[in-house]
């Protein structure tokens, strides 16, 4: 068993194509989606399915020897139960039962886990990704970066003078803004690859994979540009400040990497705000 990491999950259709649990008909019209998927996944196949029916992380080799273990442990059971047990019970069964390597678990609606999970990893208000999320998106952008040596960039965002903003218009006004504010964060950040984070408040954090600081300073530039045109009532002014970091030549850490674009920020700030600031 390999170390706990993000994974994502697999498609509960394709599951149900590779374990048998779909008619003749159904397997030939999902059988190219089960081999893009397959080649999307590039060495996680199986360990993304083994993840996503138990919760357990292997490495894929090891991941695709259980793969038919639970598809031979399925066909037993079915065949002493005289009905399908489907490959979910069986997946459970064998690593309860048969491997010991689980032992509690509780069973939750997949839609309602869905759910569970879009809570755990997004903000309520804003719908960027929330501070539960960020450890293990970082973490998984920097083994890919290790791995290609390509650098990282991380943005410090925070919106000038939202307190005065909040105390003129109220709180309902206030939340308005923070969620304009952050679909224009979140567009230009997919627009470039990379991830909008709420980090509390009236604070944004941005991390953009194979970008250096300088790539990064244009694209917080045009979200600054963005931001600045937009028109809440008689208050024209809403601005953005934001500080800049690299990885790795600024720090190899998350909380190094902040603490950098932390003080590149006040530093935005004390100059007049409405700036970006990389160095």
């Amino acid at each position: 068993m390999k170390e706990k990491k993000n994974i994502e999950k697999v498609p509960e259709e394709v599951i149900k194509v590779l374990s048998g649990d779909v008619s003749e008909e159904e397997r030939r019209l999902l059988s190219p989606d089960v081999k893009k998927i397959e080649d999307e996944k590039q060495g996680k196949f199986y360990s993304s399915i083994i993840y996503y029916l138990t919760g357990l992380e292997f490495d894929e080799e090891e991941a695709k020897h259980y793969w038919g273990e639970i598809l031979k442990h399925k066909y037993f059971m079915s065949e002493k139960m005289g009905r399908n047990v489907g490959v979910r019970v069986a997946a459970l069964d064998y690593f309860m039962n048969v491997k010991k390597m689980l032992e509690a678990v509780t069973f939750v609606d997949v839609n309602k886990f869905s759910e569970l999970d879009i809570q755990a990893k997004y903000d309520k208000l804003t719908r960027l990704y929330n501070r539960r999320a960020l450890d293990d998106i970082f973490q998984e952008i920097i083994e890919k970066a290790k791995s290609s040596d390509f650098p990282v960039s991380l943005s410090m965002v925070d919106i000038d003078n939202f307190k005065q903003f909040n105390d003129n218009y109220g709180h309902l006004a206030g939340d308005t803004l923070l969620y304009e504010v952050a679909k224009i964060l979140k567009e230009v950040s997919k627009n470039n690859s990379g991830y909008a984070f709420r980090y509390g408040g009236e604070e944004f954090l941005l991390i953009f994979p194979e970008k250096n600081k300088e790539e990064c300073f244009k694209i917080c530039d045009e979200m600054r540009r963005k931001i600045e045109s937009l028109q809440f009532f008689e208050f024209k002014n809403i601005t953005i400040s934001c500080g800049i970091s690299e990885y790795p030549s600024e720090g190899e850490k998350l909380e190094d990497l902040i603490k950098v674009a932390d003080n590149r920020l006040y530093k935005a700030k004390r100059e007049g705000k409405n700036r970006v600031i990389f160095q």
